[in-house]
């Protein structure tokens, strides 16, 4: 069965690396780090993907915590991806459908169902903003750093709510939040703060190779703006703005993305002897709700 296990990995492993190829080629004339750390950024990459699974425990927790547990809960996953929240919410003994509009990350969820969730998991290829199930059948409906990319986020909402009973769960998940400084998608500081047609010629300046996304310009949320779509369906349970650990106090450099950005900061922080200024700064950003995502779970009426 190890095997069988080790192998399916590598399969996942070739098709991710595969789907990433055109990507990696791209950002990597952008990197500024040496190449062995960049090529660490890159193998660190392809295996988060390909022990997706293994990477939920946060999803799992808020589910678990607010929607009264998950045994025998049918939970739909708009914009599934690779297919590892729906392997853990069938560890978890839920009855979880990811959906999805990228052939490729369905092929993967599939092939992964297959291996580690004894090929009972459903895996349909869809757009959200068209959901192809009847009203009211979902327990649960989650959509996790995808309504970031939608062209329609209110269709998608309303499409989620539709197939969603009364008295289910809505989680949403959106990131960067609109207010925290710093751009995951294209690693530069401040993108979110820019307006939109400066904030592509800002990506066009400092990131040249990720031009072409930039004309498929993302959606930042701030809590209240997340909060006003889905107020109109459902009861908010719970909005709030999550920090996804800024480790102040790493031990080590980190390779890439908002943990080294902050990094920095606290650098020159530390340089200054300011040291007391990392907690006023952490303190400040939770006050603000300028963390780095947006999560809310909402109750439908």
């Amino acid at each position: 069965m190890e095997n069988g296990n080790e192998d399916s990995h590598q399969r996942i492993r070739n098709m991710v690396a595969q789907i990433f190829k055109e990507r990696w080629a791209r950002e990597a004339r952008n990197q500024t780090t040496s190449w062995k750390k960049w090529r660490a950024t890159v193998k660190a990459s392809i295996e988060y993907r390909v022990f997706h699974e293994k990477h939920q425990g946060y999803y799992i927790d808020v589910l678990k915590d607010e929607t009264n547990g998950l045994g025998g809960k049918m939970i739909l996953n708009v914009g599934c991806g690779y297919g590892g929240l729906e392997v853990a919410l069938w560890e978890h003994r839920a009855k979880p459908l990811g959906c999805d509009i990228n052939k490729r990350f369905i092929k993967i969820a599939k092939l992964r169902g297959q291996t580690f969730a004894q090929n009972e998991l459903p895996f349909l290829l869809c757009d959200g903003h068209k959901l192809p199930f009847r009203d009211e059948i979902f327990d649960v409906v989650a959509c996790l750093a995808v309504l970031e990319h939608v062209t329609e986020s209110y269709i998608v909402v309303k499409e989620m709510i539709r197939v969603l009973k009364h008295g289910g769960y809505v989680f949403i998940k959106t990131g960067p939040n609109k207010m925290f400084p710093y751009d995951i998608h294209y690693k530069l500081p401040f993108a979110t703060w820019i307006p939109g047609r400066l904030r592509k010629r800002y990506i066009k300046l400092f990131r040249p190779a990720h031009s072409r996304i930039a004309r498929h310009d993302l959606k930042y949320y701030t809590p209240s703006q997340i909060l006003n779509l889905i107020k109109p369906f459902t009861t908010p349970k719970k909005v709030w703005a999550k920090m996804v650990k800024y480790r102040f106090m790493r031990a080590k450099k980190p390779l890439c993305g908002p943990d080294l950005f902050l990094y920095r900061i606290e650098t020159t922080i530390r340089r200054l002897r300011l040291s007391n200024v990392i907690v006023i700064l952490a303190k400040l950003l939770e006050t603000l709700s300028m963390e780095m995502d947006v999560a809310l779970v909402a109750k439908r009426r």
